[in-house]
């Protein structure tokens, strides 16, 4: 006889911190970004950081999910990427990461301070669905979403996702070649059912970070501070 079975053990997740220099006496709002599928959290560090200038506490947390990825270096042909889920039981990988979420906004609460009222998630590629079904999940959790060339929650029709208070922004780029503008303008309406502060903007590029919304990104925040 055959079975499957399942055993638990406590594992390590992982992310950088940046601290604005100047002090503060009060609590600085928190970017929390999670880079995308087989990035790193120090190359998701590089991006946000430029969002938060001195204004914000910044997190970059890294995937769970360790594998070999190829490499431009003729010298290292393998590098270590990461993910944030697989198809095996992806319930399981969505969990995981509204844990790791909750669980650095409660370390961040309390070791530095970090505004709870004041929170954005910000999210590459992979990152972005599941960072829309924490919000959409958990309501108040988060001040605001960012989405990134990437793509929303496929079942959100389903009533486990409830109507949010938090702000989303969704950003494409117009040569994606894994989100089509046409199919990327279209999440626009289904996210305004659950949330009513929703904006959409696109940028000329390929499946990239758009480095010029940047800007864009940051006065978007800033507004909803």
């Amino acid at each position: 006889m055959e079975q499957e079975r399942r055993t638990q053990q406590v594992v390590s997740h992982y992310y950088q911190l940046s601290v604005p220099d100047r002090n503060s006496h009060g609590r600085l709002p928190l970017l929390i970004a999670l880079h995308g599928y087989a990035g790193d959290m120090s190359s998701m560090m590089g991006v946000a950081k430029g969002v938060a200038g001195e204004e914000m506490l910044v997190a970059s947390l890294q995937g769970p999910h360790q594998f070999w990825v190829s490499s431009m270096d003729v010298l290292d042909t393998r590098k270590v990427g990461f993910g944030w889920m697989t198809q095996f039981k992806s319930e399981e990988s969505q969990e995981r990461h509204h844990e790791l979420v909750r669980k650095v906004i409660e370390d961040l609460r309390d070791a530095y301070r970090a505004d709870i009222k004041r929170i954005f998630l910000m999210g590459f590629s992979q990152a972005c669905a599941l960072n829309y079904r924490l919000a959409f999940t958990h309501p108040g959790i988060v001040r605001g979403v960012i989405g990134v060339c990437g793509g929303i929650p496929g079942d959100l029709d389903d009533p486990k996702y409830k109507q949010i208070p938090a702000a989303v922004l969704h950003i494409a780029t117009r040569e994606d070649q894994y989100y089509t503008s046409e199919r990327t303008r279209s999440f626009d309406s289904a996210l305004r059912r659950l949330a009513s502060d929703v904006s959409y903007r696109e940028y000329e590029g390929p499946h990239a970070f758009p480095r010029r919304s940047i800007p864009y990104i940051r006065k978007w925040i800033l507004d909803r501070c």
